[in-house]
């Protein structure tokens, strides 16, 4: 069951996560054009995920796995033969829609095969960790085409996606009876409806509000990371590709790390240190670009703080959502983590893009510091009224 939820994890989410990847858009976009297409990938994910997550329990969580993955394997395919940049902002829009289904769905099936709090945050770091894979996974095979002789064949690297999406699903279809009986759960709550998306968002405000800042901070490396490499290093195309590489391989070894920490350590302390350490390397290295011309290792070192970043999001997500007794509840919260989630991307790709056209890239990545102070000021009032 792990190696299938590997699988699928990793083939869409690459898919999802280099569509998002804006140092291959041609070169007379600018950065706030960048940022501007993301709201095509993040706001009908945002619209609709509180809608469709109450309702995917009926469709059946396997079925949207493989919905998603096969409108995704379809895009792949297509990809190479089409170069219009409109086509990219409808991509992102059906992308978003699939996410919602995968997403929602292996979320929901992970809660819900660990029944204590600390296995289930042990299993989601494992989870996300196998996302980061697949992102290591397709930019080193982008990184090798766009470093050979041949960069222009980019864009069939996506076959190498539709591989990995269609083997996905085979593997989904032929595991099929092991599913049903392992998750038998499923066809019982097919006929019931979520709670309401207005009384857990109430109930779990200030935990969303601690989410949105945790992916503004993550989306400002994932999506940036090579625009940040390019301007301030003058890295090349294949140099910043690999920068993502780094950044995801040390987010892959944060989360197993902590997911394996999380049995011997209390949550909140695990939380705090990582808050803590972030915000003093983004301190050292803010001071370092704006007053000193940066030594080159920085392009390297930059990247890893991954390793801190990303473990912040399955830490506080199994927390929250083993703290919700009812299954609804949590299903309806699971719509809301993403509607929240997607809403950060979008505000994280607007404001810097716009900031990227109007200051140095050197003094814009000290915008890290905001979503950090916020994030410090919700954690420390979330300790003090937790959910139970």
């Amino acid at each position: 069951r792990y190696y299938q939820f590997w699988c699928r994890k990793r083939s869409f989410m690459d898919c999802r996560w280099y569509c998002c990847g804006q140092h291959w858009f041609p070169k007379s976009i600018g950065h706030r054009e960048h940022g501007n297409s993301e709201v095509f990938k993040d706001l009908p994910i945002a619209f609709l995920a509180a809608f469709i997550s109450r309702y995917i329990p009926r469709i059946g969580h396997l079925n949207s796995i493989i919905t998603g993955l096969s409108i995704a394997l379809i895009l792949c395919i297509i990809t190479p033969f089409v170069d219009d940049f409109w086509f990219f902002k409808i991509w992102f829009l059906l992308i978003g829609l699939c996410f919602i289904l995968v997403k929602i769905s292996v979320l929901y099936i992970t809660i819900n095969l660990s029944k204590a709090e600390e296995n289930g945050s042990r299993f989601m770091q494992f989870i996300e960790a196998s996302f980061m894979a697949g992102i290591v996974i397709v930019n080193l095979i982008f990184g090798l085409i766009m470093g050979s002789s041949s960069p222009y064949l980019w864009k069939y690297g996506f076959w190498a996606i539709a591989f990995f999406s269609l083997l996905t699903i085979g593997f989904l279809y032929s595991g099929k009876t092991v599913w049903q009986k392992a998750y038998t759960n499923t066809a019982d709550q097919k006929s019931t409806i979520a709670s309401s998306s207005w009384q857990v968002m109430k109930k779990s405000f200030l935990f969303l509000a601690i989410v949105f800042f945790i992916i503004i901070t993550e989306q400002s490396f994932t999506t940036w990371l090579p625009t940040y490499s390019k301007a301030i290093f003058n890295a090349d195309p294949f140099t910043a590709t690999q920068t993502t590489v780094i950044f995801a391989f040390s987010a892959l070894t944060g989360r197993i790390i902590y997911g394996m920490l999380i049995l011997r350590r209390s949550w909140n302390k695990l939380f705090a240190g990582l808050l803590v350490s972030i915000f003093i390397i983004v301190s050292c290295i803010s001071g370092i670009l704006i007053f000193e011309k940066p030594h080159q290792i920085f392009l390297y070192l930059i990247p890893c703080m991954g390793f801190f970043i990303g473990p912040l999001y399955p830490i506080i997500n199994a927390h929250q959502l083993y703290s919700l007794p009812n299954e609804q509840e949590r299903g309806t919260l699971l719509g809301l983590i993403i509607v929240f989630s997607s809403l950060a991307s979008c505000t994280s790709s607007l404001v810097i893009g716009l900031t990227l056209d109007h200051i140095q890239p050197e003094y814009a990545f000290t915008l890290l510091f905001l979503p950090t102070i916020a994030l410090s000021a919700l954690f420390l009032n979330y300790k003090r009224q937790p959910i139970s």
